[in-house]
């Protein structure tokens, strides 16, 4: 609790009349509390408050009208019953699990005490949405899977999800922290990410499955407890460059030409303006230095939600019309489909004859996927992504979880995979954690569930990411002590975290193959693979 709260939790007291010294709590160093009931203890003006994962005490706030604060239970059943509504009861008070003012949905059995429960962030507006949505379905996969195959111990308890809008992060953060989760998974979007990394810290840990903001490297925080299961964008600062240059030689090539043009869209994210800050500095095209081409454009568009601030994602794809693009380099996926289409639909108008630009995207983003594959347009050696990589065995894990989702239908991609990584890990470590403490899933604490993230990823035994090895997973790691396992992922062929809560990885170039519309249309590997130097292994071969 940071010095404001704690200011706030005694304004909160005064206006209620109660009398407190709220300076001795401002001034006074080090914990005092180690439970709720120690905050109880205080006194009457103490009796709605609880004690925080920083060992002060503070205001325990009803998030629903009507509901009393600190109104007293002893079971998530009594809430129920008081409510009439999804409740559960935190620290022996009533706090309902869908606000009103909240976009929340319920996975698992929530309402049961002796249950995990996690939080989770999801975007559920704008083009994040529409990209990152679908992961609702891995969350229920994950529940559902983990639910029926792991089964119930001393240490081992089923899973409960509270998933909530990222896009609403000031209300629905609270509200997730408010109800105690062991752990969160999300946010999903990089911009979300930082708004949460602006605010206060909270010890809560967070399983990020998408983030790969060059926030996590470059300014590291250890109390804000973030676990990527992506591989970070500095890692792909090179192999991008060397990308772009061989894209824009593949292009040149195809269109008989000695030099082609490249156009840059930059865009009002953050953390897309710091990736590509790095991407410029040094990048080579046309067999030279970017910088000064006259060949090499770079445009900003803004792609903030309800802004009207310009240029926007059309007025953006305009300007790459008007400029004649070749090749266009974006590394903002989450936009991408919607801005090759702006540019398609704008393209005859201006450049009536010309071969429209190719694309070279940093990530395969399945909105591109799907909304192409739908449309009858030529598609070879037009669409190109740097992704990361795996190998046979996480190939197999990413089919198998496909597999698993598609028979409920549901969707997949890239996002989907690394939900499962994230929400499994999420589990295993955990059950580590408790074994290790001896205690259960339950009623693990933060500092035993972080310790329990290295059990489950830095042992010998490996556990493929999929269904039908939870059961093995779960006996090595509900052991006492527990057996220490290596993850292998459906992207990573190990998850295994840099101090700073990031994943390494191998990156490779990957093509959009086919010439018709076809819905079995994926992003396919070229044969070409780059270090984190830049420097590039194999062709490209588009298929």
């Amino acid at each position: 609790m940071t010095r404001f709260g704690t200011l706030a939790f005694c304004g909160l007291l005064a206006l209620a009349g109660g009398i407190l010294n709220c300076e001795s709590i401002v001034a006074r160093s080090g914990i005092q509390c180690s439970s709720t009931a120690d905050c109880r203890a205080r006194g009457a003006e103490f009796s709605t408050s609880r004690c925080s994962n920083e060992g002060l005490c503070e205001a325990i706030v009803a998030p629903e009208a009507g509901l009393a604060v600190g109104s007293a239970c002893s079971s998530s059943a009594d809430c129920r019953a008081r409510l009439n509504a999804p409740s559960r009861c935190v620290d022996s008070a009533c706090l309902p699990l869908m606000p009103s003012n909240s976009s929340c949905s319920l996975i698992g059995p929530v309402e049961n005490d002796d249950t995990l429960l996690l939080g989770a962030l999801v975007p559920h507006a704008g083009a994040a949405a529409e990209e990152y949505g679908r992961v609702d379905d891995t969350l229920r996969w994950l529940a559902s899977e983990w639910n029926s195959r792991a089964q119930a111990g001393a240490h081992t308890k089923a899973i409960a999800i509270v998933e909530c809008d990222e896009s609403q992060l000031t209300t629905t953060l609270p509200h997730l922290l408010s109800l105690r989760p062991k752990s969160i998974i999300g946010p999903f979007t990089n911009a979300k990410f930082r708004e949460y990394a602006a605010g206060d810290s909270v010890d809560t840990p967070m399983f990020a499955p998408t983030i790969d903001d060059t926030l996590l490297v470059d300014q590291p925080d250890s109390r804000r407890r973030v676990y990527s299961c992506a591989p970070n964008l500095n890692l792909a600062v090179k192999p991008f460059q060397r990308a772009a240059a061989l894209v824009a030689e593949l292009v040149a090539s195809k269109r008989s030409k000695t030099e082609v043009k490249v156009v840059l869209v930059k865009t009002s994210d953050e953390a897309d303006q710091a990736f590509l800050a790095k991407f410029e500095d040094g990048l080579q095209l046309n067999g030279q230095p970017a910088a000064g081409q006259s060949n090499y454009k770079v445009i900003s568009m803004t792609t903030a939600i309800n802004s009207n601030a310009a240029p926007t994602l059309v007025q953006s794809a305009q300007a790459v019309a008007l400029e004649k693009a070749d090749l266009v380099v974006l590394s903002a996926g989450v936009v991408a489909a919607e801005f090759i289409t702006s540019t398609d639909n704008r393209w005859p108008g201006i450049n009536q004859g010309q071969e429209p630009p190719a694309f070279l995207l940093m990530g395969r983003y399945s909105r591109v996927e799907e909304s192409f594959a739908a449309v009858n347009k030529k598609h070879k050696e037009r669409f190109f992504a740097v992704d990361w990589v795996g190998n046979s065995t996480t190939d197999d894990n990413y089919t198998a979880v496909a597999s698993d989702l598609l028979s409920r239908s549901a969707r997949t991609g890239p996002s989907v995979a690394r939900t499962a990584d994230c929400g499994l890990l999420a589990a295993y470590a955990a059950l580590a954690g408790a074994s290790s403490a001896n205690t259960s899933m339950v009623t693990v604490n933060a500092r035993q569930y972080l310790d329990g993230v290295g059990v489950a990823t830095t042992g010998d035994n490996a556990i493929n990411v999929k269904s039908d090895t939870i059961a093995t997973a779960v006996s090595l790691l509900g052991n006492s002590p527990p057996i220490k396992t290596k993850l292998i992922g459906t992207i990573n062929p190990s998850i295994v975290f840099a101090p700073n809560g990031t994943l390494g990885g191998t990156s490779a170039l990957y093509c959009m193959s086919s010439d018709t519309a076809s819905p079995a249309q994926v992003w396919t590997r070229t044969g070409m693979t780059f270090a984190e130097t830049g420097v590039e292994n194999g062709s490209i071969a588009c298929p």
